[in-house]
């Protein structure tokens, strides 16, 4: 098949074809490995481990077979590790046309579905390896020149996917991990020797910031909560009621809830923040009210209704938000109703 992009093309016409040689190698790399790891996966695997798809191009090679679970990273090694040395010991590759009824003689392995003639192709690979197929591939094995598995997923229910590359996509493969590695090494200021051990030492360092962090945020909360949040607290029946917005997000909406339900009784809360065009919202009740029944997360999920959200949580502390930043004074407006009709006036 083709298409005529220049000139005319017809019957009789003298032509000279070519075949694009590197592109074709590649393809036929990747072929002849994909038949190495079809035996090797019935080596490692036993015979169920039959094709059930594959793909082969340029680039990769792309394998299905019949597997009830993942095969694991020892399995996988073992599996790449046979199809290298299959690789190393150059062995040759041979077709030999045959009929059917004889390629099954000799144990050639036929695809399920598939239709075949009479007389059929069988691409042997020394004599390990002997399968129907009318593909191009190399003389010899050595010509795939390395097979490294990039990838093992699951296709369906019982069928494993097994992506690969061989020759130059190899060593393309190759390049791109050790650039990534020397941009990492730039970026982290240290050799590629030295790499796991300063990748420790920043997570170390970003563990103890985030606990500086938490214990700042504790600490900013019991400033807010011990200032000018209970000075504007809404004495409703028993119950001393706090509706404030604030700066920050749902980390710190929630620690000062939790401070504040935690060192005062009959108090509850609703704080808010408007960040980034939305509403956060973090309701506390302290313990005394819940055994009473006023549970925050009812009030923080009525509250966020108001704004077009929802959330969820615990009878003493519970989190929410909505993007209609407009009405949070209704949903403040909702919060008092819930407590009065609990609390009472």
């Amino acid at each position: 098949m083709g298409r005529v992009e220049a000139g005319r093309f017809a019957a009789g016409l003298p032509v000279v074809c070519h075949v694009d040689k590197e592109t074709r190698m590649a393809i036929a790399r990747n072929h002849t490995a994909t038949h190495l790891l079809h035996h090797a996966l019935r080596q490692v695997l036993s015979e169920h481990a039959k094709q059930s798809g594959s793909h082969v191009s340029a680039e990769r090679l792309r394998f299905d077979f019949a597997n009830p679970t993942e095969l694991g990273a020892d399995r996988l090694r073992q599996i790449e590790d046979m199809v290298n040395s299959k690789v190393l010991d150059d062995e040759p590759v041979t077709s030999t046309r045959m009929s059917l009824s004889e390629a099954r003689e000799a144990g050639a392995i036929a695809l399920f579905g598939e239709t075949y003639g009479d007389i059929v192709r069988v691409m042997s690979i020394g004599d390990y390896s002997r399968e129907l197929c009318g593909g191009t591939h190399c003389e010899r094995t050595g010509q795939i020149g390395l097979f490294r598995i990039t990838r093992e997923s699951s296709v369906a229910g019982g069928v494993r996917r097994i992506e690969a590359v061989t020759g130059l996509g190899v060593l393309e493969r190759l390049r791109h991990r050790e650039e990534q590695i020397a941009r990492l090494c730039r970026t982290l200021n240290t050799q590629d020797e030295d790499l796991l051990r300063r990748s420790a030492e920043l997570l170390d360092d970003i563990r103890s910031l985030q606990k500086q962090l938490q214990q700042e945020r504790q600490r900013a909360a019991r400033r807010a909560a011990s200032g000018g949040l209970l000075d504007g607290a809404e004495q409703i029946g028993r119950a001393r009621l706090v509706l404030a917005t604030m700066e920050g997000g749902p980390a710190e909406l929630r620690s000062a809830a939790d401070v504040l339900r935690r060192d005062n009784e009959r108090l509850v809360c609703l704080l808010a923040s408007t960040e980034q065009g939305k509403v956060a919202l973090v309701a506390g009740v302290s313990d005394d009210l819940v055994s009473a029944g006023l549970s925050a997360r009812t009030l923080v999920g009525e509250a966020a209704a108001i704004v077009g959200g929802g959330g969820g949580g615990r009878d003493d502390l519970a989190q929410a938000g909505g993007p209609e930043v407009a009405r949070l004074e209704d949903a403040f407006e909702r919060a008092r109703q819930i407590v009065r009709q609990k609390l009472g006036e």
